[in-house]
C-alpha cells in the first residue's frame, strides 16, 4: 500500500468519523440516515484494509463517493430546486435520491415539494390539507414545511403567532430546531414592518448563528435585513456571496426592488416588480404582486435601529475580511493561479520524462536530498523541490489547499508580501529539514506542503490579529478552524510514515510568525 492510497484510507476514515461524532452528537430522526451510512463507511473500509489491502483505497472511496458525496450533492440539488421554485425538479431528485439513500425517510420532502407546488397553481385549500397534516409536529421537516405554508400564502402575521406558539420564550428559542427558521421569522417581522423588533432578534441570536453550520442563515438574514432597512449597496454586496448563488436572478431582482422601495426609490422599484409580474414562476409573480400593492412607505428608522444596523454593517465588513468563506474577486489572484500553473506544470514534466513517482525523474527535476545538497553544493534544490509533487493524490490535495488558502490570503496580503509568505515558509521549511536530518541522509522529499502550510500558518496570523485588535467573531472562528486543520494534519503526518511532519509543521510557524512580523512592520488594518 503506497502513500497515496494511505492518505485516500486516512481521509475516508477521519471525514466519516467526524461526520458519525457530529449526528450522534446531535441525533435526532433526520439524523439517523446519516448515522447508518457513516456506520457502514466504516465497517466496509475496515474489513478492505484487514481482508484485501491492495483494493482497500479502491473499495473506501467507492463507498465513501456511494454513501456520502452523492448523497451530499442530491441534497444539494434537491434544496436549489426548492430555493428556486423549481419543485419538478426537485421532485426528479427525490426519486433518484430514494434509492441512493434508503436510509433517510422522505415523505416530509415529498409532502413538501406536493405542497409548494399547489400552492404554486394557486390551490391554496389543497395546499393547506398537506399543511394542516404537518403544523402541530415539531420536526425540522414539518416544521419547515409549515413555514413555508405561510411564506408561499403570505400570511406573515400567523407565521408570527405560529411560531411565537411553538417558540415563546429565550430559552425554547435556542434550541438548534428554532436557529433553522430564524430566517423566517426575521423576515416575517420585516414584512410586517415591525424593524426594530426584526434588528432586535436577530442580535439576541447573532453570536449562535455564527456558528459555521448556521452561516448560510445567517447571510440570509443579513439579506432580509438590509433590504427591508433600504440599504441597497449592501443589498448588492450580500447578493454575490457564496451563500446566497443559489438565489435566481428573479429572487436576487425582488429583493433589490424591496431594498429600493424602503430606500424611497419607487419608480426604480415599481420598473423592477413589473418585469417581475410577467415572471413564468408563480411564487415570483405573487410576490412581486403582493410588494406592489403593499404601497411600503420609506423607512424612518430609529436611534435604536440605526445602532443595530450599524453594528451588524461593521460585522458584514469584518466577515469580508476574516472569513474564509467570504466571495473571492477570481480575477484578481493572479499569483495563486500562476502558482498552481507552475505545479501542473512541473507535474506534466514528471509524466512526460517517466513518471511523477519515479525517483531518478524526480532527482533530474530537482527533488531534495540532504545528501546530494551537503554533498554536492545543489541547494538551489530547496526551491525546486517545492513545484514537484509525488503521485496524483499528493498534487490535487495540495493545489486544492492551496487555491481556498492562498485565495484568501493574496487578498489580504497582496502579491509581493504573499509571495514572500509563500516562498519562504517553502525554503525555511525544507532548510529546517536540512538541518535537523543526518548529512548523509538519502531521503528524496518533494512537495508544496510546508509553503502552503505556511499560507495556513499566515491565515492563522490574520486571524490572530483581527481578534485581538477589532474583536472580530470571524476571525476568531477562522483561527479555531486553523487550529483543527493542524490538529488533523499532525495526526495524518503521524500516521503515514513518508509524510514529512517537519515540513509541516515548520513552514506553519515560518508562516505564522512571518506574517505577524509584516503585520507589526507595516501597521497594516486589515
Amino acid at each position: 500500500m503506497d502513500i497515496n492510497d494511505k492518505l485516500i484510507l486516512l481521509i475516508i476514515f477521519i471525514s466519516a468519523f467526524t461526520i458519525l461524532v457530529k449526528s450522534i452528537r446531535y441525533y435526532s430522526v433526520e439524523k439517523k440516515g446519516l448515522v447508518v451510512t457513516t456506520l457502514i463507511i466504516l465497517i466496509v473500509t475496515s474489513i478492505a484494509v484487514l481482508t484485501v489491502p491492495q483494493f482497500a483505497s479502491a473499495i473506501g472511496l467507492f463507498v465513501w463517493i456511494t454513501l456520502l458525496l452523492l448523497p451530499n450533492l442530491g441534497f444539494t440539488k434537491i434544496k436549489n430546486a426548492i430555493h428556486n421554485n423549481q419543485f419538478t425538479q426537485a421532485r426528479r431528485w427525490l426519486g433518484i435520491m430514494r434509492y441512493v439513500y434508503p436510509f433517510f425517510d422522505w415523505r416530509e420532502y415529498r409532502d413538501f415539494i406536493n405542497m409548494s407546488e399547489l400552492a404554486m397553481q394557486g390551490n391554496l385549500q389543497q395546499a393547506a390539507i398537506i399543511f394542516e397534516r404537518y403544523q402541530n409536529k415539531s420536526t425540522v421537516g414539518s416544521m419547515l414545511l409549515s413555514t413555508h405554508f405561510y411564506r408561499l400564502s403570505w400570511q406573515w402575521e400567523k407565521y408570527l403567532q405560529w411560531i411565537h406558539t411553538h417558540f415563546p420564550d429565550e430559552n425554547s428559542q435556542n434550541k438548534p430546531l428554532y436557529l433553522s427558521l430564524i430566517s423566517y421569522h426575521v423576515r416575517a417581522l420585516g414584512e410586517m414592518g415591525y424593524l426594530e423588533e426584526m434588528l432586535m432578534c436577530y442580535q439576541r441570536h447573532q453570536a449562535r448563528l455564527h456558528s459555521p453550520a448556521l452561516q448560510e442563515i445567517n447571510t440570509i438574514c443579513h439579506l432580509f435585513i438590509f433590504a427591508f432597512c433600504g440599504r441597497i449597496d449592501v443589498v448588492k454586496h450580500l447578493l454575490q456571496h457564496n451563500n446566497l448563488k443559489s438565489l435566481s436572478v428573479e429572487q436576487q431582482s425582488f429583493w433589490l426592488a424591496t431594498a429600493q422601495l424602503a430606500a424611497n426609490q419607487p419608480t426604480e422599484a415599481s420598473f423592477r416588480l413589473t418585469q417581475l409580474i410577467n415572471s413564468q414562476d408563480i411564487i415570483i409573480r405573487n410576490s412581486a404582486s403582493q410588494r406592489l400593492a403593499q404601497h411600503r412607505l420609506p423607512v424612518t428608522l430609529t436611534a435604536l435601529a440605526q445602532q443595530l444596523l450599524a453594528a451588524i454593517t461593521v460585522e458584514i465588513q469584518l466577515e469580508q475580511k476574516f472569513n474564509l468563506n467570504a466571495p473571492i474577486a477570481i480575477k484578481k489572484i493572479y499569483i495563486t493561479y500562476l502558482l498552481i500553473i507552475a505545479n501542473l506544470i512541473m507535474f506534466a514534466l514528471e509524466i512526460f520524462y517517466g513518471g511523477s513517482e519515479n525517483g531518478r525523474v524526480l532527482y533530474e527535476l530537482g527533488s531534495l536530498i540532504p545528501v546530494v545538497v551537503w554533498e554536492g553544493g545543489q541547494w538551489w534544490r530547496t526551491i525546486s523541490s517545492i513545484f514537484l509533487h509525488y503521485g496524483y493524490v499528493h498534487l490535487l490535495f495540495n493545489m486544492f489547499a492551496l487555491f481556498l488558502l492562498g485565495s484568501f490570503v493574496e487578498m489580504r496580503l497582496k502579491v509581493v508580501k504573499y509571495l514572500l509568505v509563500y516562498l519562504t515558509a517553502g525554503i525555511g521549511a525544507n532548510l529546517i529539514f536540512l538541518w535537523i536530518q543526518p548529512h548523509n541522509d538519502i531521503t528524496t522529499v518533494v512537495g508544496a506542503s510546508g509553503a502552503i502550510m505556511g499560507i495556513l500558518g499566515c491565515v492563522g496570523a490574520l486571524s490572530l490579529y483581527g481578534w485581538r485588535t477589532q474583536r472580530a467573531q470571524v476571525a476568531h472562528r477562522s483561527l479555531k478552524l486553523v487550529a483543527t486543520i493542524l490538529i488533523l494534519q499532525t495526526i495524518v503526518d503521524l500516521s503515514i510514515a513518508e509524510i514529512s511532519f517537519i515540513h509541516h509543521i515548520s513552514g506553519a510557524m515560518i508562516g505564522f510568525i512571518l506574517t505577524f512580523l509584516l503585520l507589526k512592520l507595516s501597521r497594516a488594518s486589515l
